[in-house]
């Protein structure tokens, strides 16, 4: 993804406007980076109970039902940093749902209850639908298998620098900050991930 890029923000503008075919460049230009990242952040216990797929399903459902508000973050904040805390405050909330209380997401409530209706020329009745043909589009996406095959032969550490650089594709002072370290060091794990990465690869 491309946070600042014109064609970038063209292309969110032209889903805000609700315009044909929008979508579906929408999921062919971020759906294999942000499926990765919602199989990477649910972790093991949560996919238990919940499909990476009925999320990305949920991410699509917000982002149309507040497209302005979507497009005022992104003009704030990029592209990356919107789609990312997004997806992660809404997994938040499932863990919060399925492992610290039983009442019922009032948030999904609402985004449920509102969910016949239509926004800007997009069902999102349909959306529900067509939520298996964008899942299996981005599972069977080059980059996608790709991103998932490193993923699996990395031990823990290296999956979240993985994340963080290359699919969240975070600056280094940033993954500095996240990993509570230096941007030296940083450098130095990135060089060493890389390394990593191409013997994984030659695996």
């Amino acid at each position: 993804m491309d946070s600042t890029g014109r064609l970038t923000l063209e292309l969110i503008d032209r889903l805000r406007n609700g315009a044909p075919r929008s979508l579906d460049d929408f999921v062919r230009a971020f759906g294999p980076k942000i499926l990765v990242f919602i199989n990477y952040k649910l972790g093991d216990r949560l996919r238990g109970k919940v499909e990476p797929e009925d999320v990305l399903q949920d991410f699509f459902a917000s982002l149309l039902e507040n497209r302005d508000g979507f497009l005022d973050k992104v003009e704030n904040r990029g592209v990356h940093r919107t789609v990312y805390r997004l997806i992660e405050n809404r997994i938040k909330d499932l863990y919060e749902k399925h492992f610290q209380t039983q009442k019922r997401d009032s948030k999904l409530e609402v985004r449920e209850s509102s969910a016949s209706e239509s926004r800007g020329g997009f069902s999102l009745a349909s959306l529900a639908g067509s939520t298996a043909s964008i899942s299996h589009r981005i599972e069977t996406h080059d980059e996608y298998q790709s991103l998932q095959r490193i993923l699996e032969k990395l031990d823990p550490d290296s999956r979240k620098l993985f994340v963080l650089k290359f699919v969240e594709e975070c600056t280094n002072q940033e993954i500095a900050d996240e990993l509570d370290t230096s941007v030296s060091s940083v450098k130095r794990m990135a060089a060493e991930l890389v390394l990593k990465i191409q013997k994984a690869r030659r695996a």
